[in-house]
């Protein structure tokens, strides 16, 4: 059955709509007044974005930054948004409202996209607004603001599937336009792994549509038209290749970036497996409380992702919800048995989504990972994008499909329809009664399942350590030992818990027996509101009134609610604004190439995040840190921190003491003149302001550019770690000597060096540094090595070395001289220039088809 077109009236009344259940689902984001501060989206997504925005105020492409990693190319790293489009609103707008404002509108957009899809798709205006909401407030799209790249990105699947059905079906060529459109803001958005998704998604429904046809849509299928359509696929890769030229300087960095990343050339079977579904789990798609709650602001310290709320065998709770609401899960699995052209590819996809949300477990995820691309990502569980994405389809088709069966007796799946409804109203009571048999059953057994619970967990820590002490005798005597196990009675020190002291093993198998009883009681709220979603939705589909679907789709909007509202919790704008108290003790940073902070201890209390300037908190206030969060870190620096107690790893706290201890003067090498922590600092560091989060400094710290006189070469037939080996070995003195991998020009004569190195000139992408050596000396700059910086002494193009593994080294004779230091990006800046044409030729082509001097193409 086919269906009008959308009317600019309709378009208005839905999009209305979307507006107010996305103000009623932030309503703190909504005022304006109150932004989302809590775990990655406080200490990554936030800081990133206002300093990026910074950047551009200044004239400055944000490429990269001193801030962070003792330099890093944060634009390549993706996830900081540089390139976003509709980042605009941080150049705009002070940081709290920009990111308010940001959510809610990519709030709207998954709804509104999802609409005029499903309408396109061929489903009527109830079964579109039953889509809507249930892609739009899905459990899976709220619990996911945190990664707020993944958030942004979520919307443009749908956008990116009417764009190329206009293409195939009507040959509207305007719309391959659009189409390059939504696949260069997928990609820019940034999650490469939603984005991969989507467009083998989107790959995979053009091929269906263009071999299937549209006989829905009252075309008759002939060879004729499928000829046709074939020739317009032509039109639907140009829009592709359009958007992954607009794209491109991000693709680029990231692509340079990730080749000395430990993601190089995909990611092995074991780190690809982490965040897979436990089948168990699959209830979440109904039962979101089945195996507790908890939501990211609940997880009491930062760089934890599973507390004591979620006791599932998951990673963690919000990246196991994929909450579709009862009324739309219900309404889906009938959309699903509906025969109709192009439905049975979402039931297929959505069946191979939940396949592949399984990861290892099944032997599809295997075959799939040998797709290009697919082998670089981990959680397989964010397969729930697609899943979630088919499921509100079909949610759509089988409300349209039940209303249509139950509300005449001449429809001939009247009778299947009724008799469905009255087995899934006996199915849910029967679910009912067993989940108050079940209660009862556990209420008599409490204790034993308790105590049964807490061998459980006792035996796993013993099996962990086991594994831990194995590992640890394998791992040579410069390298960082493995994480100690947790103590018998206690939780590991690593652990975000609320727990107080005694048996933590015991405690925590009563909390979960707890929960288990609250979540079968037949009269407790996690029972009673799924039971009455499902039972409401099946008597208003048996009501003959018209207008009671609408009431359907407003159950499903409930449920969905109900979940979400809160899940996400706002802070006031002017906490966030506020300026952390231990920039009391250190004021503003110098204007010429700042010391560098670290948090020695990253996993403190929630409530100290700001203070303590925890992961990228820093880069707000101006004072450059050593660590940056990215999954694509560069190997080589991770080892370097690592080694020097700096890193963010799941070490506890005594262990990375030992570990700067050790390698002391790994810690002066990085220039870490303050820290910034709740616990003990190593030794050697003074206290200089006392607080819940204390300063300390470090009277030792090596300056961020100094000479050597002496040179060491390390090289791959040193034997294991090379370089590592070096720098770990006790006798190290970087002050003086410098670890190279290849022979110098000319060779250092040893000892101290007169003279000194100053920063005339210092910004993130250059730097002058005058030198006055009394002989040949090795000047060291304590930024990382990366492709695009070059060096020039006085005014001469010099080689730069690699020293101590990452850092910039350049040979200067003696005397005084200025050394330049510059990041060339001539080969990103060219694509850029190439994106920016893109992006004129876009426009142009956009006006022109406004102006009607394009052709549509229509035959």
């Amino acid at each position: 059955m086919s269906h009008p077109p959308v009317t600019g009236r309709e378009a208005l009344v839905a999009a209305s709509a979307l507006i107010a259940a996305a103000i009623v689902l932030y309503p703190g984001a909504a005022s304006l007044g109150e932004t989302f501060f809590f775990h990655d989206i406080a200490h990554h997504h936030y800081p990133w974005r206002v300093w990026a925005a910074r950047e551009w105020a200044a004239g400055r492409i944000p490429v990269w930054t001193d801030l962070a990693s003792c330099g890093f190319p944060v634009l390549a790293d993706g996830q900081t948004g540089v390139l976003y489009p509709l980042n605009v609103l941080f150049l705009l707008l002070p940081g709290p409202q920009a990111l308010s404002l940001l959510v809610l509108l990519h709030t709207w957009l998954a709804g509104f996209l999802m609409y005029l899809f499903s309408r396109q798709a061929g489903l009527g205006r109830s079964g579109a607004a039953m889509s809507a909401v249930t892609f739009g407030f899905s459990g899976y799209f709220v619990s996911h603001l945190l990664y707020l790249p993944m958030y942004c990105a979520y919307p443009w699947l749908p956008a990116m599937l009417l764009c190329a059905d206009s293409v195939v079906r009507d040959g509207r060529r305007l719309f391959a336009l659009l189409l390059a459109l939504c696949v260069a803001l997928v990609l820019l958005s940034f999650h490469p792994q939603l984005a991969t998704y989507a467009l083998f998604f989107l790959a995979t429904w053009s091929a269906w549509r263009i071999w299937r046809g549209y006989p829905s849509a009252g075309l008759v299928e002939s060879p004729e038209r499928r000829r046709l359509r074939l020739r317009r696929a032509p039109w639907l890769a140009a829009g592709v290749g359009l958007g992954l030229v607009l794209a491109g300087p991000q693709l680029y960095a990231t692509a340079e970036l990730t080749a000395h990343s430990a993601r190089a050339g995909g990611v092995d079977i074991q780190f690809a497996s982490q965040g897979r579904l436990p089948p168990q789990e699959l209830v979440n798609a109904v039962l979101p409380r089945a195996f507790g709650y908890e939501r990211p602001a609940d997880v009491g310290r930062v760089y934890h992702h599973k507390g004591d709320g979620y006791w599932g065998n998951g990673e963690n709770y919000w990246e196991d919800t994929f909450f579709l609401g009862v009324p739309g899960f219900l309404l889906a699995l009938y959309g699903a048995t509906r025969r109709r052209t192009g439905f049975g590819f979402f039931t297929a996809w959505a069946a191979l989504a939940a396949l592949l949300m399984l990861g290892s477990l099944t032997p599809v995820w295997p075959i799939f990972r040998l797709i290009p691309g697919m082998g670089f990502f981990r959680f397989p569980v964010r397969f729930a994008y697609l899943l979630t994405f088919c499921a509100a389809f079909l949610a759509g088709a089988g409300l349209e499909g039940a209303r249509a069966a139950l509300s005449s007796t001449a429809d001939p799946d009247h009778a299947r329809a009724r008799r469905l409804a009255r087995g899934a109203a006996i199915a849910v009571l029967v679910a009912w009664a067993g989940a108050g048999l079940a209660h009862a059953a556990i209420s008599v057994q409490r204790d034993r399942l308790v105590a049964a619970g807490r061998e459980y967990f006792v035996g796993k820590a013993a099996r962990e350590a086991q594994m831990l002490a194995a590992v640890a005798g394998e791992v040579p005597p410069w390298m960082p030992p493995a994480p100690r196990p947790a103590p018998a009675t206690g939780p590991p020190a690593w652990v975000a818990t609320d727990y107080a002291g005694g048996d933590y093993y015991g405690w925590k198998a009563e909390r979960i027996v707890a929960d288990v009883q609250a979540s079968t009681a037949p009269f407790g709220p996690r029972v009673l509101l799924p039971v009455g979603m499902a039972l409401g939705a099946i008597f208003l589909l048996l009501l003959p009134r018209r207008h009671a679907v609408a009431g359907v789709v407003g159950l499903q909007l409930a449920d969905l609610l109900a979940f979400g509202w809160g899940f996400n919790p706002t802070t006031p704008a002017e906490q966030v604004l506020a300026r952390p108290a231990a920039l009391e003790a250190l004021g503003d940073p110098p204007a010429l190439a700042p010391p560098r902070i670290s948090g020695f201890e990253r996993h403190v209390p929630i409530a100290l995040q700001a203070e303590a300037m925890s992961a990228s908190l820093n880069m707000v206030w101006g004072w450059p840190d050593v660590v940056f969060p990215s999954p694509l870190r560069t190997v080589r620096f991770d080892t370097l921190t690592t080694l020097a107690g700096q890193a963010i790893t799941v070490y506890p706290t005594d262990q990375l003491r030992e570990l700067a201890d050790r390698h002391r003067r790994l810690v002066d090498l990085l220039g870490i003149r303050w820290l910034l922590s709740t616990e003990r600092p190593p030794e050697g560091f003074d206290l200089v302001r006392d607080g819940p989060v204390k300063v300390y400094g470090n009277p030792s710290a090596l300056p961020r550019a100094f000479l050597v006189g002496d040179a060491v070469l390390a090289t791959p037939d040193d034997g294991p770690g090379g370089w590592v080996a070096r720098i770990a070995d006790p006798s190290f003195d970087p002050g003086r000597t410098a670890v190279v991998e290849r022979p110098l020009a000319t060779p250092l004569s040893g000892g101290p060096v007169a003279g000194g190195a100053v920063f005339e000139a210092y910004d993130p992408q250059s730097a002058s540094v005058r030198v006055d050596a009394d002989r040949p000396a090795l000047l060291v700059v304590t930024d990382i090595v990366y492709p695009g910086w070059t060096a020039t002494l006085d005014g001469r193009p010099v080689e730069m070395y690699v020293v101590d593994g990452v850092f910039r080294g350049i040979e200067v004779p003696p005397g005084t001289h200025r050394v330049e230091i510059r990041y060339e990006i001539g080969t990103f800046l060219a694509l850029l220039w190439i994106g920016c044409t893109a992006w004129f030729l876009w426009f142009a082509g956009l006006a022109a088809a406004a102006f009607g001097r394009f052709s549509d193409g229509k035959r």
